[in-house]
């Protein structure tokens, strides 16, 4: 059993310097994404008006992929699931939440970002059933 959960952990480790060496290099956005999130550092995906679509990074013990239902608009109520392996509970992290951007003048970041949600925890470690688990965030973007 535990050179099977050492084989899992080596695989999301390097999945996710992967995941993050590519997408540091892809050029796609000049955009970077900071903070206590379920996404922790992480570069976000830009459509055509400068609005965020998606983010993808680091997470505390995996990566995480977030996508927004509508681009987010600042100072309102954004919608967005996300998904991504987890190393912690050797499986999955998923969830759905909401995210508020207030902008940030006289700053050198461009918005704070408020946060919450549910995810669902599904791995090894949790016995393989869905363990519910709610968070707040801060996030911030420059």
């Amino acid at each position: 059993m535990k050179k099977v959960l050492l084989v899992v952990l080596a695989i999301l480790i390097t999945a996710t310097f992967a995941f993050s060496a590519e997408e540091a290099n892809a050029g796609d956005s000049k955009l970077t994404w900071a903070g206590w999130d379920t996404i922790v550092y992480g570069w976000p995906k830009l459509n055509d008006a400068g609005q965020i679509t998606s983010v993808q990074g680091i997470s505390i013990l995996g990566y995480t992929w977030r996508s927004y239902f509508n681009p987010v608009e600042p100072e309102k109520v954004n919608l967005y699931w996300e998904v991504g392996p987890n190393a912690a509970v050797l499986g999955l992290n998923a969830g759905a939440g909401i995210t508020y951007p207030l902008p940030m003048k006289d700053s050198r970041f461009d918005y704070l970002y408020l946060s919450g949600g549910l995810n669902v925890l599904w791995g090894v470690i949790t016995g393989l059933i869905p363990v519910p688990a709610p968070w707040i965030g801060v996030t911030v973007t420059f």
